[in-house]
């Protein structure tokens, strides 16, 4: 099973490989990722198969709750989490690592819905191949990173901490993995 995990990062602005995403067997999209191919669907997209999103996220989405519904149930990996470490058990033990590398660096102590996407992916779905797209900050960890609504996102997550637990995740699960555009 091949899996694209969508993320927000601008390098998928006017990279037109929505079709390459769409062609996976499931595709995952995190937070405003529906309404970012409703939008477009040339670059991002337009196929949704699950949604990773902390609960606290979803009731300021608007067009999400929409897709939500049209999607039906099952189709959700919601998590707890706010300020706070994530609540789930497919979760926790990757949060424990994050946060044991972390050390005493100033930085949230919960992963990104990006990372946990990618665990709710591997322990769920069992993939055998998993493309990331438009995660800008995993694949450029020192840049500042900039989403597509132009919120800068540096300051919080350890991103190079981030992207040796996805490396770990792909290694302990058996899976293959890319991420594009570059």
């Amino acid at each position: 099973m091949k899996v694209s995990i969508v993320g927000h990062g601008t390098s998928l602005l006017g990279a037109g490989i929505g079709y390459i995403i769409d062609d996976a067997d499931v595709v995952v999209r995190m937070k405003q990722g529906p309404t970012l191919a409703l939008d477009n669907k040339e670059d991002f997209g337009e196929k949704t198969d699950r949604l990773v999103s902390p609960r606290v996220m979803l009731s300021g989405l608007g067009r999400v709750d929409e897709w939500a519904r049209q999607i039906g149930e099952g189709r959700h990996w919601i998590y707890e989490n706010g300020a706070q470490p994530v609540d789930d058990p497919i979760v926790s033990q990757w949060e424990g690592l994050y946060n044991r590398m972390r050390g005493d660096i100033e930085a949230p102590a919960y992963l990104s819905t990006g990372t946990v996407a990618a665990i709710f992916a591997c322990e769920l779905l069992k993939p055998e191949y998993v493309t990331f797209y438009g995660f800008d900050a995993y694949t450029r960890p020192r840049s500042l990173y900039r989403n597509v609504t132009g919120k800068i996102l540096a300051k919080g997550h350890l991103w190079a901490i981030e992207r040796m637990i996805l490396d770990l995740l792909m290694a302990e699960n058996n899976v293959r993995y890319s991420f594009l555009p570059f």
